[in-house]
This record gives C-alpha cells, structure tokens and sequence, in this order.
C-alpha cells in the first residue's frame, strides 16, 4: 500500500526484497499502489511468483505490466475491487494467470465479506470453463471460516487472510484448523 491508491502505507520494496530473499516459496503480492509496473520494476522477484495489480491503477500501461511480468517470468494477475463490473476484466483474462477478485473495498484490514463478490466470482468462473482457460481466481478480503469452504465450492483457488487468522489468540493454530478445513 503505498498511501496513493489507498490511504494507508504498508510494506515497502526493500521489506518485499528481504522476504523474497529469505525463502524459496512462491510469493504473491498484492500491489495497492498507484504505479504497480514502477514497483514491480524494482521488486527482486523469482521466476513463478505471482504479482497482482489492480485494473483501476494500470490505465493504458497493462502492456508495459504484461511485459515486464513476462521478462521476468512472474505470473501477472489483475486484482479488482467491487465497484469493478467482471465484464471489464473478461477480455483480459487470456493475458494474465491470475484474477484477484477483492471482497471488501482496498485498504483497511477487517472489514466484512460483501456477499454480491459471490456472483462476481461464479460469472468468472464460468467464463473460465467456457472458455477453457487456465486462470486461478483468489479473494481477498474478509475471508475466514464460514466463508472459505464456499469460495473453494464456487472456484476458487487462493484466498487472503489477515482479520481471520492475525485476530485471533493464536494465529498459527487458527491457521492450521482454517488448513484443515481445506483438506
């Protein structure tokens, strides 16, 4: 978050650097920034890492994002927020690996899933099957246990969870039942 897009600021690149640099496991950053191809350019990613930028933010630079993201072998991924009608991103998902589809509005922790993000996702999911591409589709925003068994349902493939799992007494046992869940 780089106080731009949203109003708060989170991480930086030299944070981002050292965590890439610490592990060998694929990362997936979600840019809220205003300029995601400025940033991505200085990130010190691997090969299959996975970087979402939001829709709203690329405004003709898609392209130059694309690119970038594929000279250096990163799975680009389009994130959208929930005033971002699904038909705008369709024509798109044939360029990219990932849709990132936001249920809360960007940028502040906590807030509550917003149901109408569940006919996002399945129209999404439709398009995908109908039109036979490999695309995986994550959520972020609001996610927790009463609702991650049914995005799996409809889909999806990845969620993002901060509230549900750093709110709690114990984040990584909290973790580890929401894990089991899945399997």
């Amino acid at each position: 978050m780089d106080g731009e897009f949203v109003p708060q600021k989170m991480g930086s690149i030299a944070l981002t650097n050292e965590i890439a640099k610490s592990t060998q496991r694929q990362l997936w950053l979600h840019l809220m920034v205003k300029d995601p191809v400025m940033w991505l350019a200085q990130l010190n990613l691997r090969p299959g890492d996975v970087v979402s930028a939001h829709y709203t933010t690329l405004n003709g630079a898609l392209a130059d994002f694309l690119a970038v993201a594929e000279q250096r072998n990163i799975e680009p991924s389009l994130a959208i927020s929930p005033s971002v009608p699904i038909q705008d991103i369709l024509p798109l998902c044939r360029q990219v690996s990932h849709v990132l589809v936001m249920s809360v509005e960007p940028g502040k922790a906590g807030q509550k899933f917003l149901p109408e993000t569940l006919s996002k996702i399945s129209e999404l999911v439709t398009y995908r099957g109908h039109q036979e591409i490999s695309l995986t589709i994550g959520v972020d925003g609001g996610v927790n246990g009463s609702n991650m068994l049914k995005l799996k349902s409809l889909g999806v493939s990845c969620v993002a969870m901060t509230s549900a799992l750093f709110d709690t007494p114990d984040p990584l046992k909290t973790f580890k039942s929401l894990n089991q869940l899945l399997t």
